[in-house]
C-alpha cells in the first residue's frame, strides 16, 4: 500500500530543495565578508535569487569595489593593520558599506521585474541582518527560514526589536514564522548528492587516462 507524505514531511522536503538552490546561489556572491544565497519562493515557485555583492556596473567588492569591506579584509590580513577609515570596521558603518545583501536583491531584483513577493517565503542560507528583516517583513514575505545563526546587535532592547519583527512572520506545517533549517537534516541531502560529483570526477579522470 503507498505511503502518502504529510503536509509537514512535503513542507520539510520544500525547505531543504530550496535552501539548497540558495546554497547554490551563495557560490555566486563576491564580498570579503560574509558569502550569502537567498531565494525567494511564492506559490511553491522561485520568484527571485540574490546573493551579497556591489551594485551592477560597480566593481566587484573583492577587486576593491567596496571601501568598508576592503578595510576589514586589510584588517583580518594584518591584526596590526591602522586603518584610515576606523569607522569602516567590523560592526560599525553598515549603512557605509556598497556590497548590496543577498536578501536585498532578491527583494529589489522581483521588484525591477514587476514580481509581485507579498506571501513568499524567503529561503536565505544566513539569519538575516536587521534591515533585511524589516525589508521582507515590509515587502509582505510571509516567512523566513535560514540555515545559519547570526545575530550582530547584542543590546538586549535591539534584540527586543528584533524579535517583534520575526514575530509578524507566519507560521507553515513544518515551521515557524521565522525559524532555523535543521542543519543535520540539510546536511544529510547535500551528502546524498556528494556521489554526483563523485561520478563525475572519476568520469574526467577515465577520460584523460583514455
Amino acid at each position: 500500500m503507498a505511503e502518502f507524505k504529510t503536509d509537514t514531511e512535503r513542507d520539510r522536503e520544500r525547505a531543504v530543495y530550496y535552501m539548497s538552490l540558495a546554497a547554490a546561489v551563495r557560490n555566486n556572491a563576491n564580498c570579503w565578508g560574509s558569502e550569502v544565497g537567498a531565494v525567494l519562493v511564492r506559490n511553491d515557485r522561485v520568484i527571485s535569487t540574490g546573493y551579497n555583492g556591489t551594485p551592477s556596473r560597480f566593481l566587484n567588492c573583492r577587486e576593491g569595489g567596496c571601501l568598508r569591506c576592503q578595510e576589514r579584509h586589510r584588517l583580518d590580513e594584518d591584526p596590526a593593520y591602522k586603518s584610515p577609515h576606523p569607522e569602516a570596521m567590523e560592526g560599525k558603518a553598515l549603512d557605509i558599506c556598497l556590497c548590496v545583501h543577498a536578501e536585498q536583491n532578491a527583494l529589489l531584483s522581483a521588484a525591477r521585474h514587476g514580481i509581485e513577493v507579498n506571501g513568499s517565503v524567503l529561503y536565505v542560507t544566513d539569519q538575516p541582518c536587521f534591515s533585511c528583516l524589516k525589508e521582507s517583513v515590509q515587502a509582505g514575505v510571509r516567512q523566513v527560514i535560514y540555515l545559519r545563526p547570526w545575530y550582530g546587535a547584542k543590546g538586549q532592547g535591539l534584540r527586543a526589536q528584533y524579535d517583534r519583527l520575526s514575530d509578524t512572520l507566519h507560521a507553515s506545517d513544518a515551521f515557524l514564522g521565522f525559524t532555523q533549517l535543521d542543519a543535520t537534516t540539510f546536511r544529510a541531502f547535500t551528502s546524498s548528492v556528494a556521489p554526483l560529483f563523485e561520478d563525475a570526477a572519476q568520469d574526467q579522470e577515465e577520460a584523460r587516462s583514455g
